[in-house]
């Protein structure tokens, strides 16, 4: 219950801060997931200055949790490209 409280409390970023942001952003978005849904992650990609988004399912989550780290590294290696706009 107190994690649940703690989650309802927490204010997430604005784009305003993300835009200011002076580190690579990584973010990885379940794109079936009704509550984090993937535009939230695609806006905050848009708004940080260096940030990429990768995608996963629901499904690939739960038949092997470890997809989330490996496309975040993934992304946060997107994020890092000198070469990408």
């Amino acid at each position: 219950p107190d994690a649940m409280d703690e989650a309802a409390r927490y204010i997430a970023p604005t784009s305003g801060r993300l835009e200011m942001l002076d580190v690579p952003l990584a973010v990885v978005s379940a794109t079936d997931d009704p509550v984090h849904p993937v535009e939230v992650g695609a806006g905050w990609v848009s708004a940080a200055p260096r940030a990429a988004l990768r995608t996963v399912t629901l499904d690939e989550i739960g038949a092997d949790p470890a997809v989330l780290g490996t496309q975040c590294l993934a992304a946060l290696r997107d994020a890092q490209d000198p070469a990408r706009p």
